[in-house]
C-alpha cells in the first residue's frame, strides 16, 4: 500500500510485504526477554537474571515507544508493578503525541497574558485541521492511517474503550524526555503544529500538562512550566495513579546522544523504579 504519512512504523503501520505491525515485532522482542520456557518460578525464564527492559527511543523512535506503550496488549509483558521484573518506556523528544481525548493544551487569552488551557478546540480551529484527533494525533477512528494501521484498530475492537486505554497507559512506567533547546519552530501538520506546539519542547510540556489535567495528577517533574498551565471544566478522573514522568535535559539540543548521555537521561534508562 501507499502509505500517507512517510516512516508510518513509527505510528504502527504494517510491513508493505507482510500484515505485521512494527508495534507487533516490538511485542514479540519484549515477550521473548521475559518469557519462560515452562510455568512456574522465575528459574524457568528464558532468561533468569533478567531484572529490567528499558524500550527507549528518541525523535521517530520516540514516537514508535509512546504509541507503543499506548496501544501494546501484549499478555505476556509485566507492566504492572513487579518485584521480579521492571519494564519502562523512555520517549525523548518526538516531533507528536496521541493524545488520550479530544481535549488540547490550547492557547488562549487570560486578562493581559496568553496562557495554555486544556480545553476543547473551537469549531473554527477544529474546520482548519478536521483530522486533529484522529490516529496519530488522537484515538478517534476515520484517519488516513486507519488502513495501514489495524494494530490500533484491534486495540479499540478488544472490548478497550479509550477511556480504558488511557487509564492502562497510565498505570504503565513512561518516562518523557526533552531537551530544553529543543525549540526549533517545526513548520508541520497542522495535527502538530496548531493543536499540539510549536516545538518539540514545547509539545512535551504541554502533553504532559495533559496527562496531569486528564488524570488529575502531577507527574514527577524537573520542569515547572508546565504548572503554568490551566484547564478548563477540571479533570477526566482524579482517582487514576499516573506512573509517568517528565525530565528536562538543560542546555540540550535535538541531540540523541546529549539526551541519553545526560545524568536524567541515564538514570531514566538504567535507574532502579522506586
Amino acid at each position: 500500500p501507499k502509505y500517507p504519512i512517510s516512516h508510518s512504523w513509527r505510528y504502527g503501520a504494517d510491513a508493505l510485504n507482510a500484515p505485521v505491525s512494527s508495534y507487533e515485532a516490538l511485542d514479540r522482542l519484549v515477550e521473548h526477554l521475559v518469557s519462560f520456557t515452562a510455568p512456574g518460578t522465575d528459574s524457568n525464564r528464558c532468561f533468569p537474571n533478567l531484572q529490567q527492559v528499558t524500550i527507549v527511543g528518541h525523535s521517530a523512535g520516540g514516537q514508535l515507544v509512546h504509541r507503543w506503550a499506548l496501544l501494546s496488549n501484549a499478555l505476556r509483558i509485566p507492566w504492572t508493578i513487579n518485584e521480579n521484573m521492571d519494564i519502562r518506556a523512555v520517549v525523548a523528544n518526538p516531533r507528536s503525541y496521541c493524545y488520550l481525548n479530544e481535549k488540547r493544551m490550547m492557547m488562549m487569552m487570560d486578562g493581559d497574558k496568553t496562557a495554555a488551557q486544556w480545553k476543547v478546540p473551537t469549531a473554527s480551529q477544529i474546520q482548519k485541521c478536521p483530522d486533529y484527533n484522529q490516529w496519530t494525533w488522537g484515538l478517534e477512528s476515520g484517519g488516513a492511517l486507519d488502513k495501514v494501521v489495524p494494530y490500533k484498530v484491534r486495540r479499540l475492537k478488544e472490548k478497550m474503550s479509550a477511556e480504558e486505554l488511557a487509564h492502562r497507559y497510565a498505570s504503565r512506567k513512561v518516562l518523557y524526555l526533552t531537551g530544553e533547546y529543543d525549540d526549533i519552530e517545526q513548520d508541520d501538520v497542522c495535527g502538530d503544529r496548531d493543536f499540539q506546539g510549536m516545538n518539540r519542547h514545547e509539545r512535551a510540556l504541554y502533553y504532559v500538562a495533559s496527562l496531569n489535567a486528564y488524570f488529575g495528577t502531577a507527574t514527577t517533574s524537573n520542569s515547572t512550566t508546565i504548572l503554568g498551565a490551566s484547564s478548563s471544566n477540571n479533570t477526566t478522573d482524579n482517582s487514576i495513579l499516573l506512573r509517568h514522568e517528565l525530565h528536562t535535559i538543560p542546555k540540550t539540543p535535538h541531540d540523541h546522544i546529549l539526551m541519553f548521555q545526560s545524568a536524567a537521561g541515564r538514570r531514566a534508562i538504567i535507574e532502579p523504579i522506586k
